[in-house]
């Protein structure tokens, strides 16, 4: 039985080492506009092939500054913060004004600025996206799964051209940020779809 015991004690010390090591570079940006490098603290079990699960950062940033001092962040105490050395970095989260509970994965920035904060799946625990959209005008409006098509449609119907192909279905395999992206992207050069090629997209998240 003791023998057992301190088995179980040795597991769990060799458990919560090797969580303090994930540890991977980046920065944060004080709410004084400061950028701050550091190494950021994320939750071994939430690592799946040195890709980012996202509920590890999402209500909290553990980090530890060059000196070795070690850090806690909640949201609104910094502006944003970068990681950088896994699989699908470098990820980039922002605190938004009036949420005080989460930090926002930016999937892209524009005309329309499109963030989500992450919540836990009730069956598997996998991450689940919240996606939120922010126009220029300054309006933050909640994307809900089965109003997607409708809120897209809403976003991008100044752009003519691409919102009739949308309708048309010729981006019909193309995901929310991808179209975001694309009309982003259009925006800001000012191009059109070539009718060659109407389903190229200079952008790849989904």
């Amino acid at each position: 039985m003791k023998l057992l015991l301190l088995s179980v004690i040795s597991l769990m010390i060799s458990f919560s080492t090797g969580l303090a090591n994930n540890k991977y570079d980046g920065f944060y940006i004080s709410n004084t506009g400061d950028t701050v490098k550091c190494k950021i603290k994320v939750n071994g079990l939430l690592l799946k092939k040195q890709a980012l699960n996202p509920l590890s950062v999402t209500r909290s940033l553990r980090i530890e500054l060059p000196g070795g001092k070690n850090q806690n962040f909640k949201p609104n105490e910094i502006k944003a913060f970068r990681i950088t050395g896994l699989e699908n970095s470098p990820v980039e989260f922002r605190s938004l004004e009036g949420d005080n509970q989460h930090f926002y994965q930016v999937w892209t920035e524009g005309k329309i600025d499109l963030y989500a904060y992450y919540t836990a799946h009730p069956y598997d625990h996998s991450p689940v996206p919240n996606f939120f959209s922010y126009s220029d005008t300054g309006k933050m409006t909640k994307i809900l799964p089965q109003n997607v098509n409708q809120c897209l449609g809403e976003m991008i119907k100044d752009d003519k051209e691409l919102y009739n192909a949308w309708v048309n279905k010729e981006y019909q395999n193309k995901g929310l940020v991808s179209i975001v992206q694309l009309y982003n992207s259009r925006f800001l050069a000012g191009s059109t779809i070539s009718s060659d090629n109407p389903t190229t997209l200079s952008a790849t998240k989904d």
